[in-house]
C-alpha cells in the first residue's frame, strides 16, 4: 500500500509541475497590446478642380462627380479640401 500510495503522490507531483509550466507557457505567450496615441498628423492639402462636361447633357453628372470625390476626400480626414476661390 505504501508504494502505491508513493507513486500515487508522486504523479500527483507530476501533474502539478506540467500544469504549472503550461501555465507560466499560456500567460508568457498573451496577447500583444499596440497602443497608438495621437501624433502631429496634419491633413494634407488637396484642390479638386470641378469637371468640364464635353456634352451638356453630362454638365449635371460631372457636378456630381467632383461632389463626392470632394466629400470621400474631407470625410478619410486625411485631407482638407483647398476652397476654389483659391485656385490660380
Amino acid at each position: 500500500m505504501t508504494q502505491a500510495l508513493s507513486r500515487l503522490v508522486a504523479a500527483i507531483g507530476l501533474c502539478c509541475v506540467l500544469l504549472g509550466w503550461a501555465g507560466m507557457a499560456a500567460a508568457q505567450s498573451g496577447e500583444a497590446v499596440i497602443d497608438v496615441t495621437p501624433g502631429g498628423f496634419e491633413p494634407i492639402k488637396i484642390a479638386v478642380a470641378p469637371f468640364i462636361a464635353q456634352d451638356a447633357g453630362l454638365t449635371e453628372v460631372a457636378g456630381d462627380m467632383v461632389a463626392v470625390t470632394k466629400a470621400d476626400l474631407e470625410r478619410s480626414g486625411l485631407f482638407t479640401l483647398i476652397p476654389e476661390e483659391a485656385f490660380i
